[in-house]
């Protein structure tokens, strides 16, 4: 709420000159002033009040009667009808009295008057303006006479206050000499009786009130003499008086006006899945309005949206408004676009809140494509690499799509049937098998495979067809050798577990290849990621597996979930194929299976507030509205779930025990999730999260946190914690100055942290900062896998003096990084299956895509390192060694895809023989000694490097 004061005056304590000036000063201090402070003065009668039916004398909306005219305002007293007016020199009241009125000379007919005759009064109004809300009011009347003043009577006024229509109870104190006995607050509204027959003066203070509207009527005499005259029939006078002036001071409610929330998302076609709100809160009185400004965030105008701007209008009472953002269905498949939105110009006195800007996420309609641009199957029919269509953006009805087959190398009919074949999806199904039928001959065909073309065209059900519209299926011939390098893939047979007492049971991997020389067996490596953790949610791994002889597919790899009596979300593991000398590997190269956990969250209320709060066995203890409160509360191993929404926490939020904080993104990876997010921010310069020294077996996960600027890491680690596991969240928001969006530091005392599966890619960053994403230093053992993280000023993952051999760094995307893509800096670590692109391209001699190096926290040199299996393209260096580093006998750079690297796809200024053997060095000769360029080996130590064997073609 925006509530600010207000205060103001109408009129003076002194009568105005009885000339042109001070007509002008009473139209500025009444009607002007009133006009300015937003307050609506007028007067009114009832229609009997005159025998001639006169009736709402509104002072603001002047009469086109000449007798009520501010131009014939007149501050002479003769009675002459032409001369009535609403005013007079000693202040304001309502135009002209009741026929019969006393007409003497002397006798102000412009006052407030009460008509004795039929107990009727004119009413003068002051209503202030919408959300406007007074509190205290010091009233000036003047003309208001006692008996001794008035001969027949002592006068009596009237005054009620309202709020939003409705009366309210005032009270008021006699201020400035007087009788406080003159003053009547017994009853709602204040009744006020003359006293001073001096001048006829007479002040009142109200206090603690809460109004918006005051109402000043006149009553019958106290005291009357029964002398007042009557002429034919009429009693011609009665209580009377005008107000001097008024002094007030109050508040306005202002107008919030802001998005809901801060992202919507909305099809291609314009189908809302969450709509585009904007919400109004604070002041409700009046209309409100402001402005929706659009602007590119990966969408592009016009060809994605229309970018003019919205005009957001509320009328009285109105809390809520939803958006229709005009949106282009181009029919091109493309991943999810975003418009930038944010709320501008609000309408004279409404304010904008701090959800000021949201993001729209435009989804495509029903996307089908195929899920690979190559296939293989055996002309027996038996798939190696099934034909799979795949559908993506809206999965909520039926669609269907046609695949035609046309000659490659293969024909028809001799190789295969060419009948065009149907392939439907029911709502919900994301992946459907094609069975392309294969004739099996007899004939020795030569090599390559015989090939045929396939394309998906005529979709159906408002779906359209994505950029891979085409594919070759590779017929491998049953009647001909294989070729001398086995092609290997790997595939999740059963991609769903489930921890025990679940049907799912367990998950599975098999390993194939094809090619080769089927009679050999063949051992396949590969790496392990994903979210769950060997050992505790599963049965290790091996990381090899091996095709027996004869054998085109390995023994199904039984992927068996543990029993770990935790709640979690659902975790995952992913094995990726290694590369090596005996196989070359395949497009299918990865393959996950996600475990489901056995232990639910219970108990929950449907009242609960925002941020619930289980104990170590899933029951339900308690609700908070905010995540500081709820860690509060926490005690050790307590699981805290911030649901969808926005939290602004007022200070970081200190962890100081063992604490699971789940966002709503829980178990899905980053940037795939549709649901709304939980969004945490603090105030500006500040760590979001922080894990205090001791704090063991943290996790926070699901969340998207928005980082706040100099020195706001999204989650800072001062001090060790074992078992500190970061996952799945994202991180946006403006980034720290110098720093890591994750900052991890053991202050020299060991520790292990698990960072998976995070999204670091929208955080913005300044002009000659060092923003990092991960800072990981002095820890025993760390996990840093699957992370994607882009578009950062310093270094993408920088690890310093990390102790245990088993440390990996593993299947992450670092891409347009300022400094280098990964560093090592001292310790021991497996660096493998990572894809790191555009980094360094203005930095160093010895910046690259992976640096290694000796600590920077003193004596903690090299150990075992193991560089292997990564893609680092178009950096400044690919691989680079320190100077003055030392090289052990235990780090090796082997099996990488070192591709369009500016300066040298290796840098070497260290001291010690580097093994880079195996590597593809982006030429089929090898790597050029000396020198620079994509395929050099640069750096003083350049001689220092074993390069061959080296791979002829790309990994």
């Amino acid at each position: 709420m925006a509530i600010t004061p207000i205060s103001g005056t109408l009129g003076r304590s002194t009568n105005y000159t009885n000339n042109p000036l001070g007509l002008t000063n009473f139209e500025n201090e009444w009607l002007t002033a009133a006009d300015n402070q937003g307050i609506t003065i007028s007067g009114s009668t009832t229609s009997t009040f005159n025998n001639t039916g006169t009736a709402d004398l509104s002072l603001l909306n002047y009469s086109t009667n000449p007798d009520l005219n501010l131009s014939n305002l007149k501050f002479d007293v003769t009675g002459q009808a032409g001369n009535d007016t609403f005013g007079n020199i000693s202040g304001i009241g309502v135009a002209d009295s009741y026929d019969g009125w006393w007409n003497s000379a002397t006798k102000v007919r412009a006052e407030i008057n009460y008509n004795p005759n039929n107990g009727e009064s004119q009413v003068l109004t002051f209503t202030w303006g919408p959300n406007q809300s007074v509190q205290s009011a010091l009233i000036d009347l003047s003309l208001f006479a006692p008996k001794s003043g008035e001969k027949h009577g002592d006068e009596v006024g009237f005054l009620q206050a309202f709020k939003d229509g409705q009366e309210v109870d005032i009270t008021a104190t006699r201020v400035g000499g007087g009788l406080a006995s003159s003053i009547d607050n017994s009853g709602i509204g204040v009744k006020f009786t003359a006293d001073d027959a001096t001048n006829y003066d007479y002040k009142f203070q109200i206090s603690n009130a809460d109004f918006d509207e005051l109402r000043f009527t006149a009553r019958p005499y106290a005291n009357p003499t029964g002398t007042v005259p009557i002429v034919n029939g009429i009693i011609t006078d009665s209580s009377d008086y005008l107000v001097q002036k008024i002094d007030y001071t109050g508040t306005v409610d202002q107008p919030v006006i802001e998005f809901s929330d801060p992202q919507y998302t909305v099809l291609e076609d314009g189908t809302a899945v969450m709509a585009v709100t904007v919400v109004r809160s604070g002041g409700l009185e009046g209309p409100a309005s402001a402005t929706i400004n659009l602007t590119d965030g990966t969408a592009v105008a016009p060809d994605d949206y229309d970018s003019t701007p919205i005009t957001v209008n509320f009328a009285d009472g109105e809390t809520t408004q939803v958006i229709t953002i005009p949106v282009v269905n181009d029919g091109i498949a493309e991943p999810t676009e975003t418009v930038n939105l944010s709320l501008v110009n609000p309408s004279p006195g409404a304010v904008i809140g701090t959800q000021s800007s949201a993001v729209l996420n435009i989804v495509d309609p029903p996307t089908l494509q195929f899920s690979n641009p190559q296939y293989v199957v055996n002309e027996d029919g038996t798939p190696i690499l099934a034909v799979t269509v795949v559908r993506s953006g809206d999965t909520s009805g039926p669609v269907s799509a046609t695949v035609n087959l046309s000659n490659g190398t293969a024909t028809t009919p001799d190789d295969y049937n060419n009948t065009p074949i149907t392939v439907n999806f029911a709502a919900g199904e994301t992946s459907q098998v094609v069975t392309v039928p294969i004739v099996d001959d007899t004939l020795v065909e030569p090599l390559p495979p015989e090939t045929v073309n396939l394309a998906l065209v005529n979709p159906t059900g408002g779906a359209i067809i994505g950029t891979q519209d085409t594919a070759v299926l590779n017929i491998l011939d049953n009647d001909v050798p294989p070729p001398a390098k086995p092609l290997v893939f790997v595939a999740a047979l059963d991609p769903t577990a489930g921890e025990p007492s679940l049907p799912e049971g367990t998950g599975t991997f098999q390993f194939a290849r094809t090619g080769g020389d089927i009679n050999q067996a063949l051992t396949i490596q590969y790496s392990i990621t994903g979210t769950a953790t060997a050992g505790t949610d599963y049965t290790p791994l091996t990381g090899t597996v091996t095709i027996a002889a004869g054998q085109s597919v390995s023994d199904p790899v039984i992927l068996t979930p543990l029993d770990d009596a935790s709640n979690e979300p659902a975790e995952t593991v992913t094995v990726k194929i290694l590369e090596d000398l005996p196989y070359q590997v395949g497009s299918a190269d990865t393959a996950t299976v996600k475990i489901l956990d056995n232990d639910p969250l219970m108990g929950t209320p449907t009242n609960a507030s925002r941020v619930l709060r289980y104990n170590a066995a899933g029951a339900f203890v308690g609700s908070h509205n905010t995540i500081t409160e709820a860690v509060t509360a926490a005690v050790a191993n307590d699981i805290i779930v911030p649901q969808a929404g926005f939290y602004v926490e007022p200070n970081t939020v200190f962890i100081d025990k063992a604490l699971t904080i789940r966002g709503a993104n829980a178990g899905v990876s980053p940037g795939t999730s549709t649901v709304p997010q939980s969004v945490v921010s603090t105030a500006p310069n500040i760590p979001v999260f922080t894990i205090l020294p001791g704090a063991n077996n943290v996790t926070i996960e699901g969340m998207t946190i928005q980082l706040g600027g100099d020195n706001s890491n999204g989650i800072r680690l001062q001090g060790a914690s074992e078992n500190l596991v970061i996952r799945q969240n994202v991180f946006n928001g403006q980034g720290p100055f110098n720093g890591g969006v994750i900052f991890l530091d053991s202050g020299g005392t060991g520790g292990s942290v698990s960072v998976i599966d995070n999204l670091i890619r929208d955080v913005s960053t300044n002009p000659g900062s060092t923003t990092s994403g991960l800072q990981a230093f002095r820890q025993d053992t760390i996990r840093v896998t699957d992370n994607v993280i882009a578009n950062l000023t310093g270094p993408g993952i920088a690890a310093d003096a990390i102790i245990n051999p088993d440390s990996v760094i593993t299947n992450n995307k670092v891409t347009n990084a300022g400094e280098q893509g990964i560093q090592l800096a001292g310790g021991n670590a497996t660096i493998e299956n990572n894809e790191i692109a555009d980094t360094n391209l203005s930095q160093g001699i010895d910046r690259a895509g992976i640096r290694l190096r000796d600590s920077g926290f003193g004596a903690v040199l090299l150990g075992d390192v193991n560089v292997r299996s990564n893609l680092i393209t178009n950096s400044y260096n690919g691989v680079a060694v320190r100077s003055g580093t030392n090289v052990p006998a235990t780090l090796a750079v082997n099996f990488n895809n070192l591709i369009g690297n500016t300066n040298a796809a290796l840098y070497h200024d260290g001291t010690g023989t580097l093994d880079a053997t195996n590597n593809w060095w982006d030429d089929p000769t090898g790597p050029v000694v000396g020198g620079t360029g994509r395929n050099a080996i640069a750096g003083p130590s350049a001689n220092l490097v074993t390069f061959d064997p080296f791979a002829t073609t790309p990994f």
